[in-house]
């Protein structure tokens, strides 16, 4: 049998020091006792288990500017393609200019 095997066992070396009142430390113990867990192993798994939102994502105005006009001029070509008519020339220059924008705001 190898001695690295884990019976479900797990060697707990590392601490975690923080400061709380003792309002809410015994707050925590109520409810670790409750659960009839010790403090260490319910904050573990309340820290583990629980999920936490993240913050939403910063958005680039400009860059989503850019990105709204590339939509909306390609969805006039392809309305205008799609009805037989030419797309013209000075359309995808636009497009071709929004596009050399936003690999700026990307750089």
């Amino acid at each position: 049998m190898s001695s690295s095997f884990n019976w479900g066992v797990t060697l707990k070396t590392s601490r975690i020091n923080l400061r709380i009142s003792d309002v809410d430390k015994n707050a925590l113990k109520v409810k670790a006792r409750a659960a009839g867990l010790t403090l260490s192993e319910f904050l573990v798994c309340a820290g583990l288990v629980r999920h936490i939102s993240c913050p939403p994502a910063r958005v680039d105005v400009e860059m989503l500017t850019h990105i709204s006009r590339i939509g909306n001029n390609l969805n006039q070509l392809a309305h205008t393609a799609n009805c037989g008519e030419p797309v013209s020339t000075a359309a995808l220059t636009d497009i071709a200019e929004e596009l050399k924008l936003l690999r700026t705001c990307i750089q």
